[in-house]
């Protein structure tokens, strides 16, 4: 399990739902609040450049059309690849917890909270890249298709936020694969 943190049974067992998910939170929060402050010096630039001289303001423009392309990938990989981290990751917990005679269930549950804490970091990190370099699109073609993808990839991501209720639901579900296993 080499893919699990580093810390003692002790350290796990002691994981508890309210501050993982409060550590959720914050990074969820700092990754939104990264992208909307790039997105306000780019704001405060797009006044004071000059638009490039006769540039497409479509996607025939090949920087609009990377990111057209980058987004679609990413969003499509926010659903995949977090998702099958975590499925494997939990599966891995699982078979621990059901090989392992030290296993208690405090310390499966704390392994389970980091599982979903890093399924939630790489699918906000995934979005992030896009929304930066749908913000250096912008700035370079001035146009206002990838401010449109950042709003629309910001949306999501406020949608994503952590909750008490999606975190206790993704863990029932562990748990329910647990018990059909």
């Amino acid at each position: 399990m080499s893919s699990q943190p580093q810390l003692t049974p002790e350290q796990f067992a002691q994981l508890k739902p309210e501050p993982v998910l409060r550590t959720m939170q914050i990074i969820a929060g700092a990754l939104l609040m990264g992208v909307i402050s790039f997105g306000a010096v780019v704001a405060f630039q797009w006044d004071r450049q000059q638009p490039p001289p006769a540039q497409p303001q479509d996607l025939s423009n090949p920087m609009i059309l990377i990111a057209v392309v980058f987004t679609s990938g990413a969003v499509v990989a926010r659903f995949i690849i977090p998702s099958v981290i975590a499925k494997n990751q939990a599966a891995q917990v699982i078979i621990w917890y059901r090989t392992d005679d030290r296993a208690g269930p405090e310390e499966f549950f704390g392994r389970l909270l980091l599982i979903a804490q890093t399924r939630m970091i790489i699918e906000y990190a995934l979005l992030e890249g896009v929304c930066f370099f749908n913000l250096i699109a912008a700035m370079q073609s001035h146009s206002p298709i990838p401010v449109g993808i950042v709003i629309g990839l910001l949306l999501m991501m406020v949608l994503m936020f952590p909750t008490r209720d999606k975190l206790l639901n993704w863990l029932e579900e562990q748990r329910n694969k647990m018990a059909d296993l």
